[in-house]
């Protein structure tokens, strides 16, 4: 009899440890897609400054179409890669998206109405500050990753992220940095 009662409370207990590592993970897993999400808004953010941009360089009659079919392509790249969740196609679409603003915004500074250059500063000041927020959520995003992963790999919860088939988060490349500090002021005679 007394055996049974051990037996049952060492159950009951082994089955509340399990529980409360569960909840631990989707914690963790509950972060990583808060994370995601404050991502999503800042490239909503962004992506309506860079529609902004791409119409003043439109207006402009003596902007080249192709850098701004690049930064639209590269734009709807990022836009699909963001609703598949592919982390890794984030990643060279971001770099392909700095690019491609770094070879327009020389362009769209050749605008001759004082009007649109002072458009154009304002605009680009707004998509540098929408850069630094995405850098900032890229980094929590990194941050829930690496707690999800490691939560996953160590023991005792990696049994149960086995069990419940709990899948490694992949990290998003900090490339933000190099691009961002590059001066674009020559661009626009400053």
């Amino acid at each position: 009899m007394i055996g049974v009662t051990v037996f049952a409370a060492m159950a009951v207990l082994l089955i509340g440890y399990a529980l409360m590592l569960y909840r631990g993970l989707l914690r963790a897993r509950l972060q990583l897609t808060r994370a995601w999400s404050n991502l999503e808004f800042a490239w909503a953010r962004r992506d309506g400054e860079l529609a902004r941009l791409v119409e003043l360089c439109r207006q402009n009659t003596q902007c080249d179409n192709e850098p701004i079919e690049r930064v639209l392509r590269a734009r709807d790249a990022l836009q699909a890669a963001r609703a598949q969740h592919d982390v890794a196609a984030v990643n060279g679409t971001e770099d392909t998206l700095r690019a491609a603003l770094v070879t327009l915004y020389p362009i769209a500074a050749r605008h001759p109405d004082r009007q649109a250059e002072a458009a154009l500063r304002a605009l680009r000041f707004r998509i540098r500050a929408h850069e630094r927020a995405i850098a900032a959520y890229r980094t929590r995003y990194n941050e829930a990753a690496k707690n999800l992963n490691a939560r996953i790999e160590m023991l005792p919860d990696s049994l149960i992220a086995g069990l419940c088939r709990f899948a490694p988060a992949s990290l998003l490349e900090d490339t933000a940095a190099p691009a961002a500090d590059v001066d674009l002021g020559l661009a626009f005679g400053k």
